[in-house]
């Protein structure tokens, strides 16, 4: 039940980091 749930948040922390990090660098210079 609790699985499905963290698998979902865990997907979604994974997706916005890798924003940031596409983000990061332009955003630097």
């Amino acid at each position: 039940m609790i699985a499905p749930m963290i698998e979902r948040f865990i997907a979604m922390d994974r997706a916005f980091a890798k924003v940031r990090r596409n983000r990061q660098p332009l955003a630097r210079t």
